[in-house]
């Protein structure tokens, strides 16, 4: 005989232990899971405010080297001697000295594009010849040992009378040459015009005799030991000198990149990422790279170069006074690529422990069911008069085992 009451609790009593394990088991896992992902967002964020504060603390400092060293260069006495003189190899000279200078030191150099900084001593027996071989392994060291693109001495008058490499600017004049209007012309006029041991900051642009690539400058007076000025010295720093930094792996996993942002809102900075020249390219105006030209610090969740969501922590930069951003972020997708796998693996072990302890409840309501109904039909058959069937369970310890009892006590009076 099928009772309908004995089939619902049957049914309802698994069900109900298999939804609470799934209930409990799904709890505990969302808690492990958010738990998880809200400790790689903070450690994620913590990592990225401490590389961009590192690096944007190392690039300040080394750009306060290179203005350091450009005072200690100044300061020296050969420095002082080589640019008197080339100042006074220039004027014995008297007139065409660029065509002169440039076939001596350009076109009729032995060394190919590139390499014309090799070159000690023109075939020529000119005073500037003479300065020159005394003067340049000097300078050529300076370039080489710190990087520098080029290293450049000035005389009063403008005329760019030495320079290490030896591009299309040598021995023009800034003042009303060629090169007038460049970032290289700028540094020196505002060097002319500064105190000892002040210097000029020129920013990135692009510099015609360098084939137009991203050039920036610093410049400084140079002065006799009687005060007297006698010149600049300037460096040209290279392209790449801030992605040296920017571009270090450490702490940044597999899609994280540093980018410097100058206050015009163009990249000082290549990607790590692309082989392409991104300086001055690429132009950012999020709302971090505001936040950060406005001297503001922090992390925030923005969209990457590709639309893809990234953490991103911003520190302003102090350049020379002027205010510079450092951007440092990270996919998203790395970030919590732990907690996906997490996902997966708390699901599988949600879905053994769900089956297992949810046929456990199965074997315990059916141990529970199973003497109910026999008790049900018992119940059934006393009612329909039928007293000779004995009712089984009368030995049980629990409730059941109390009303099989009690109706066993019933079927014996009638």
């Amino acid at each position: 005989m099928r009772l309908p009451l004995s089939s619902n609790i049957s049914f309802k009593l698994p069900a109900i232990i298999m939804a609470m394990v799934a209930a409990a088991v799904g709890i505990a896992n969302a808690l492990a899971y958010f738990q998880q992902r809200t400790s790689l967002q903070e450690g994620a964020q913590d990592l990225l405010q401490a590389v961009a504060t590192a690096r944007g603390t190392r690039i300040e400092e080394m750009l306060k080297t290179n203005a350091n060293d450009l005072s200690i260069t100044a300061n020296r006495a050969s420095t002082f001697r080589a640019i008197k003189g080339f100042t006074r190899a220039w004027k014995v000279m008297g007139q065409g000295q660029m065509e002169t200078l440039q076939r001596l030191y350009i076109s009729d150099n032995p060394y190919p594009a590139g390499a014309k900084q090799n070159l000690d001593t023109a075939e020529d027996d000119s005073t500037c010849t003479t300065v020159h071989a005394q003067a340049h392994p000097e300078f050529r060291a300076i370039q080489q040992l710190y990087g520098y693109y080029d290293v450049f001495l000035f005389d009063i008058e403008g005329n760019l009378i030495y320079s290490v490499f030896k591009e299309a600017d040598f021995a023009t004049n800034m003042n009303d040459g060629e090169w007038a209007q460049t970032g290289l012309a700028s540094a020196y006029r505002a060097a002319l015009e500064l105190a000892q041991n002040q210097f000029a900051f020129e920013d990135y642009a692009p510099y015609g005799p360098s084939n137009g690539s991203p050039a920036s400058f610093i410049a400084q007076s140079v002065f006799s030991k009687s005060g007297d000025r006698v010149g600049v010295l300037a460096y040209q720093l290279p392209s790449g000198h801030v992605s040296s930094i920017a571009n270090m792996p450490e702490g940044l996993g597999e899609t994280g990149e540093v980018t410097v942002i100058g206050p015009d809102h163009l990249v000082r900075t290549n990607s790590r990422f692309r082989d392409e020249d991104m300086i001055l390219k690429r132009e950012l105006n999020n709302e971090v790279t505001l936040a950060a030209l406005q001297g503001k610090s922090g992390v925030a969740e923005t969209r990457g170069r590709d639309g893809q969501l990234v953490t991103s922590a911003y520190f302003p930069l102090d350049i020379f006074g002027q205010r510079w951003a450092l951007i440092a972020e990270r996919d998203q997708a790395e970030i919590y690529a732990d907690t996906d796998r997490l996902l997966l693996l708390l699901a599988g072990s949600s879905a053994v422990v769900i089956l297992l302890v949810s046929g456990l409840g199965v074997i315990f309501a059916r141990s529970m069911t199973r003497p109910l109904k026999r008790a049900a039909i018992s119940m059934e058959n006393i009612a329909a008069g039928a007293y000779d069937e004995e009712i089984s369970g009368t030995d049980r310890g629990d409730e059941i085992g109390v009303i099989t009892t009690k109706l066993e006590k019933i079927r014996n009076r009638l």
